[in-house]
Order: C-alpha cells, then structure tokens, then sequence
C-alpha cells in the first residue's frame, strides 16, 4: 500500500479556522466600541436619575398640596434651583460663601436624611428626639432645612407631620453626602439670616458630619451644633472619631 504524504506547503493551502485569511476585528476597534458603549451607558444612567428625581419632585409637590385640607405645601428644592447654585458658586476647598446677614437671634435646624430606608432612622429614640427639635423649632419661629437622600423615600411622616402648615421649612433633595449647598441655596432662596444652626439626622459619621463640615467651611460665620442625642448611625455612635472644624461643636441639648 503507497502512502502519500503532503508537504508543508500544500497543508497551508487548505484553509482552516485558525489560518492567516481570518485576522478577527482590529483591537482598536473593539476597545473604541467598549468606550462608546460606556460613554452611552453614563449617559443614560444620569438621564433616568435626573428624571427620576424630577418626577419625585413632582409627586411630593401633589402630595404636600393637602387639596382641601387648608394645609400649606412644603417647598422642594428643584434640581435646576441645586444646579444653578453649583454653577455660580465654583466653590472649592478654603473658599467661603459668606454673602448673607447674619440674625444673632435667628436659629435654622437641619434635618439630615431622617428617612426610613436608612437603618440608623429607624431609632425611636433619634425619631422622638427630631420630633422634639421640630416641636421646639416650630414654637420658637426657627427655620428648618429637611435635607433627603435621591433615591431613599421620605422623612419619616411623623416629623413631617409636625411641619404641616409651617410656613419656615423647605425640604431640600440631594445626591451626595454632604448637603450644605442644599442648606445655603435654601437660605438664600428664602432669605434667612441664620447664626445657630443646629443639625441632627444620620449617619452621623458620613451625611451628618460631611453637611456639617461643609457649612463649616462654606460660613464660617455660622455657630454650629451638632445635637448628639438626634443623630446615629449603624452601631451607635462614636463621637471621638467624629471631624469637626473650630465654628463646630457637639452638644448634649435636650427638648
């Protein structure tokens, strides 16, 4: 029997799927392909959130209207109201917005996150001792700042309950942990002229300390307290590990 054995060069000739003739899609084109599509993805994922918190907006605007039930509404910072104040300001690290009197005898109280989709606003004591600052606030005249996390649901309804008809209280939407450009946009829109501001909510080592520090910073002409026994986080709070700046203070102030 003959065998025929074929030399290199004709094995070549035959076409397999690992040959030469198939080169693939360039690298290039792929890795261009890959930013593309998370260029898009950016995109989109900020355009369903910004439509998402205006539609928010929207429902709490129905929601607080209190059709027939002589209620006041709540005014909710808008995201262009926010965007707008982020665009003038340009503030970055040492810069200060000191550009609004100051009432020696005007106090704003900041509700931080106060929502219960966080465990930490779960607390009945933080929930009772907020209830108490807002009861206190409303009798004193102060003004209140609610301030709530993009995506969290709402203050708790007992605390928002006892701000029905409050004409000095607006409630202010954020995206990041610190919301002291909500506050301040919120004083100017409104024209308060705060000296004592007094901040509670959770968690206290992250929204609460980072809105503090950055009213710090941004008004350092602003006496600041942050009410110990309103505040927590997961675990319970731990107070000397808490940053504070030198217009800060923790207070242990009861209702």
């Amino acid at each position: 029997m003959n065998y025929f054995i074929a030399s290199s060069s004709q094995q070549s000739t035959v076409p397999g799927p690992y040959s030469r003739s198939d080169q693939g899609i360039p690298f290039s084109v792929v890795f261009v392909g890959i930013v593309f599509f998370l260029l898009f993805s950016l995109v989109v994922a900020q355009s369903y959130r910004t439509l998402r918190l205006i539609r928010r907006i929207e429902k709490s605007d129905r929601d607080n209207s209190g059709t027939g039930s002589g209620q006041t509404s709540i005014p909710i910072c808008s995201p262009s109201e926010q965007e707008t104040l982020l665009q003038n300001d340009q503030a970055g690290d040492g810069d200060q917005l000191v550009d609004t009197a100051i009432d020696p005898g005007q106090t704003l109280l900041v509700i931080v996150d106060m929502q219960p989709d966080f465990s930490a606003a779960k607390s009945p004591d933080t929930v009772s001792f907020v209830e108490s600052a807002v009861v206190q606030a409303v009798n004193e005249g102060w003004k209140v700042v609610v301030l709530e996390f993009d995506g969290y649901g709402k203050t708790h309804h007992s605390i928002m309950s006892l701000l029905s008809g409050y004409s000095e209280v607006e409630v202010c939407i954020k995206t990041v942990d610190d919301g002291s450009r909500e506050v301040l946009g919120a004083v100017r829109r409104r024209h308060w002229s705060p000296k004592l501001v007094r901040v509670v909510g959770v968690n206290s080592h992250a929204c609460v300390q980072d809105t503090t520090l950055g009213l710090a910073r941004l008004r350092p002409d602003f006496e600041i307290e942050v009410l110990k026994k309103g505040c927590n986080r997961p675990g319970g709070n731990n107070w000397s590990d808490f940053s504070i700046a030198a217009n800060v203070r923790l207070s242990d102030t009861e209702f």
